[in-house]
């Protein structure tokens, strides 16, 4: 039951768990967290790419970059563009 769930959390508060969000369809295969814009870019099985704000714990962004799972993603130093792959 808690399959392709993605939680934020909150980790110096009692009650920590902020969001739980259903996202990926077949279950999230990679994860960025982007420090200086608290972002977290997931990527799912079915090639699906999220962007959320951490802060708000809420979609941003939703797309379909691949036609398979996404496999790796890498965030440039200055956290203005991320690449995706499938190989």
């Amino acid at each position: 039951q808690y399959h392709n769930l993605i939680y934020f959390f909150k980790p110096f508060i009692c009650n920590n768990s902020v969001c739980v969000s259903s996202c990926h369809e077949a279950g999230a295969s990679s994860l960025i967290h982007a420090t200086q814009h608290q972002i977290l870019i997931s990527a799912g099985k079915k090639g699906v790419v999220n962007v959320w704000d951490i802060r708000q714990a809420r979609l941003l962004h939703a797309f379909k970059a691949h036609d398979s799972a996404v496999k790796t993603m890498c965030l440039d130093a200055g956290e203005t563009m991320f690449a995706t792959g499938d190989i």
